[in-house]
């Protein structure tokens, strides 16, 4: 019993962090993967017919298709590993299975385990690393499937034996299920589909589909999905969504699992894909397909400034890799069904540039191109990565169900992103394509630094709303305004910014009122120290059927207004830039965010139908960089 008990305590040791025996990193770069060598086993059926089967290509055209270096799956396997990896191999059949397929016998997906009739003189098992089988199939739609060491056998010239690493996938010809009345397909020349969900104001399906422009079949994907899988990446590029906050914020009702959504970065050969087919700097970090000639490291606190390339460019710094000092993974150690641990690095972030090239070139589609315009930040738990929303907006809703809005989510010029753990700001356009920004590894001992207020003395009130700005605070996460009519008695009416904005919204003031307030600046370490006092005094502005501020940023009229169903605002900038077009009620509470992306000069407008929303005074705010004016409506439910 004492041995059991001392076992045990062990074992927890591994995975918790106690006080004072941390470390400030953990894990070190994963050695190249180089090479690895396929024994690839095609299968197919007795019953197939014969129109289908003289469809199947032949082993020799698989061979080609898989291992010759002037088509698809070799180059892109040599632009991902940045010329570290190749992969070689051999392609046996096929091999006819000993029965046929019935609705109670359907092998064609696990069909390496029962079939008997593979014989292959003189064949080696001992000089392949990996194995794969390949189901020609008219019966079920495919896919695939890959294991690590599952103990499961195969049998070759009468020999049984064990499988390593290895994955089955269907190449599925023929109509489903063998039913002419569903339509037919060919998954060896078919082109691999691309879908973008937009909102049903835009598009009565919500959703545009057409061929990935990269000319990608359905087998390669399958086949490059499954494969990297059976070379150690057994996990995905997910995706970490909270609507209309940001990921690391209180979590949005109805969510839907998005802040750890499977497959949910549509950017990744490991992801959805069907935006983009590039394997992201994490999972190649993973194969150890990073280092000094095409990543930048960060693990220590401290403000860095880094320059990123496109991330399939043949040169520059690629990849910035982020790791936070004494912030790594830990598990329930009772849970055996999991990621490694000994050896994974700290938790962090890996950011990056896509730009149009042949695998990601989807990304020329006029509703996603935006992700071009700026850097993709990716935060990892040392082994999984997940794709953040830089730029969040609400989540598109239909009959159906919901997904996360990703057509718009790099950080642009002019924007930041901070969270308890980094900074990232500064963000610069290049001519070649390549992009520079700021970088800090937030120290969690540092207070937020005293900051400094900007609202003038004398203050327009519109609607009732006033609107206070102060300077930003190093190291703050979030600020805190209190406002009050005695400067030695404060009152909150605002617990904070909203995100890391230095501005917030104070609705329902005293016209002709001097007010005095004050701001600080909190973040894991506590709270900084408050500003000093200033004061102002409201001055109330009627609604004008036009509003200009000094800016030259317009909200017009929306109109019906009151409205019972739906209103149209219009509104114009002067130049291009990132807008922001939210929905408050009487208190300030942000109720919706209509429009948060990059608009260009002219008028737009944005049509909402405020369904879960309480009758009564409304205000529209429209913000463009520094400038923000508002409106009022009337909601008559």
């Amino acid at each position: 019993m004492k041995t059991k008990l001392i076992l045990i305590i062990t074992v927890y040791l591994q995975f918790i962090p106690f006080p004072g025996i941390t470390q400030p990193q953990k894990g070190s770069d994963y050695p190249a993967l180089a090479q690895a060598n396929y024994a690839i086993f095609i299968i197919d059926f007795p019953d197939t017919k014969a129109n289908i089967r003289a469809l199947y290509p032949s082993v020799d055209e698989i061979k080609r298709e898989i291992f010759d270096s002037t088509r698809f799956i070799q180059k892109y396997l040599k632009t991902m590993s940045y010329g570290k990896f190749k992969l070689t191999g051999d392609v046996f059949g096929p091999f006819t299975h000993q029965d046929s397929v019935t609705s109670k016998n359907n092998y064609q997906m696990d069909s390496y385990a029962t079939i008997n009739t593979m014989s292959i003189p003189g064949f080696q098992y001992s000089k392949y690393t990996h194995v794969a089988f390949i189901s020609y199939n008219d019966w079920n739609p495919g896919g695939g499937c890959s294991y690590g060491k599952s103990g499961r056998t195969f049998t070759v010239n009468n020999v049984k034996y064990t499988l390593p690493e290895f994955f089955r996938m269907v190449l599925a010809i023929g109509p489903y299920n063998r039913n002419t009345s569903y339509g037919f397909t060919n998954q060896y020349t078919d082109q691999f589909m691309s879908q973008i969900f937009v909102p049903t104001s835009e598009l009565p399906g919500g959703e545009y589909f057409f061929a990935n422009y990269s000319g990608l079949t359905v087998f390669q994907r399958v086949f490059l999905h499954e494969l990297f899988h059976t070379l150690g990446e057994w996990t995905h590029a997910n995706s970490s969504t909270n609507g209309d906050r940001y990921a690391f914020e209180t979590e949005i009702p109805d969510n839907n699992g998005f802040l750890h959504y499977d497959y949910g970065n549509f950017m990744d050969m490991m992801g959805n894909a069907q935006w983009g087919l590039s394997l992201n700097g994490g999972l190649r970090d993973l194969f150890g397909w990073t280092d000094q000639t095409n990543r930048v490291k960060l693990e220590s606190y401290g403000l860095q400034r880094v320059r990123l390339y496109p991330i399939n460019r043949k040169s520059g710094t690629r990849i910035c890799e982020i790791r936070i000092p004494n912030h790594y993974y830990t598990r329930d150690p009772l849970d055996l069904y999991n990621f490694p641990v000994n050896g994974r690095k700290n938790q962090g972030y890996f950011l990056e540039i896509r730009e149009a090239d042949r695998y990601d070139s989807t990304l020329n589609h006029p509703a996603i191109k935006i992700n071009t315009s700026g850097i993709l930040l990716m935060s990892t738990d040392g082994w999984t990565t997940y794709l953040l929303d830089a730029s969040p907006s609400p989540n598109l809703k239909y009959d159906w169900g919901s997904i996360p809005d990703l057509r718009n989510i790099v950080l642009k010029p002019g924007m930041k992103y901070i969270d308890p753990h980094v900074r990232f700001s500064g963000v610069e356009k290049h001519p070649d394509g390549s992009y520079s920004v700021d970088i800090e590894i937030i120290d969690p001992s540092i207070l937020p630094a005293k900051t400094s207020l900007n609202t003038p003395a004398s203050i327009q009130m519109i609607s009732g709303n006033v609107t206070l700005t102060w300077n930003e605070s190093k190291y703050a996460e979030k600020y805190f305004v209190q406002v009050s009519k005695d400067p030695t008695f404060f009152v909150v009416l605002k617990s904070d910014s909203t995100r890391m904005d230095t501005t917030c919204i104070l609705p329902g003031l005293e016209n002709n009122t001097k007010y005095y307030w004050r701001v600080r600046g909190k973040n894991a370490a506590g709270y900084g120290q408050w500003s000093d006092v200033a004061n102002f005094t409201t001055t109330l502005v009627g609604i004008d059927n036009q509003l200009i501020n000094q800016k030259g940023i317009l909200l017009s009229q929306n109109y019906p207004n009151p409205f019972n169903t739906a209103t149209s605002i219009e509104y114009s900038i002067p130049a291009s830039g990132h807008v922001r077009l939210s929905v408050f009620d009487a208190s300030g509470r942000e109720l919706i965010v209509l429009v948060n992306k990059e608009q260009y000069p002219g008028n737009y407008e944005v049509i909402f139908n405020p369904d879960r929303i309480s009758g009564g005074i409304l205000f529209c705010q429209l913000k463009a960089g520094s400038c923000i004016i508002t409106r009022k409506m009337v909601y008559m439910k």
